[in-house]
């Protein structure tokens, strides 16, 4: 036999091996854009169904797990539903850093800090510039542990980059706790050069009576339950029912400072990943 039949013999070998795994990959790729599209159309339940045919052909395929544990954390009753789905994620892939930085946000909104800490910094670790963690590790500092000296750097962090009005507005919330005024003065003035009057008249208040964390009472957003001890997911349940149609969680969470309800958002959206 000729070295160009045996040849073409590999070839066509190799060909029907590959058509399933091909077929399966493309079937993959498929439901999972389908799946986007309908999340964005805001039909949910297809949206759920399709990211589910998706773990039915690739079961450790951590997009799915994360996009599933999105829908539940904004549609579901209990925000603590979707736990399950971003732990499996980080299970199927243990560098998934979207996936601690959506646990480390839902346990900053059930008033969990040492453990939205111990996720958010995961996903610092795996990368140190990504500045949705930043923030909203900031924020926990701030006002789940009253540590401002680590809340500055990482809304440092996040000004550095994005420049961000809120950011400027809690770093000056966390100088105003060291009750270094002439700080928050730097901060008002900036936040006036950005138009951002409402935060700048807030910090100038507090140059008269300096921020305090048990000043700021948490308000949790529409449709969110009541904190309720042990209700924290540390072991993998079964998987939630699907989410009613109505009641969609805010993305914001609120703070009460000095009479007045300041929206301050959980996330920033990083940039999506072509």
């Amino acid at each position: 036999m000729s070295l160009l039949n045996i040849f073409f013999i590999f070839l066509l070998l190799f060909q029907f091996h590959c058509l399933p795994i091909c077929a399966n990959a493309e079937n993959i790729q498929q439901y999972y854009e389908e799946a986007a599209q309908a999340y964005q159309a805001g039909d949910y339940q297809k949206a759920i169904a399709l990211y589910e045919k998706v773990l039915e052909l690739e079961p450790k395929f951590a997009p799915a797990y994360n996009a599933l544990g999105v829908i539940y954390r904004n549609r579901s009753e209990n925000i603590l539903d979707s736990v399950w789905y971003f732990k499996e994620a980080i299970e199927a892939d243990p560098n998934y850093l979207e996936a601690y930085d959506s646990l480390g946000k839902i346990y900053q909104q059930v008033n969990e800090p040492d453990l939205a800490i111990e996720y958010l910094k995961k996903a610092l670790a795996i990368n140190p510039d990504y500045l949705s963690a930043h923030f909203t590790v900031a924020w926990v500092y701030l006002l789940g542990k009253s540590q401002p000296q680590e809340a500055e750097y990482h809304f440092k962090k996040v000004i550095e980059t994005k420049g961000l009005p809120l950011a400027y507005y809690g770093l000056g919330l966390a100088y105003s706790m060291n009750k270094n005024n002439a700080m928050v003065l730097d901060v008002v003035t900036q936040l006036r050069e950005m138009g951002q009057n409402e935060y700048a008249a807030q910090l100038e208040q507090m140059i008269r009576k300096p921020f305090q964390p048990q000043e700021a009472q948490l308000v949790l957003p529409p449709g969110m339950p009541e904190r309720q001890p042990n209700v924290l997911v540390e072991s993998t349940p079964k998987p939630p029912p699907a989410p009613p149609s109505g009641g969609e969680i805010s993305g914001y969470t609120q703070i009460r400072l000095r009479g007045k309800l300041t929206g301050i958002p959980v996330e920033i959206q990083p940039e999506k990943k072509r």
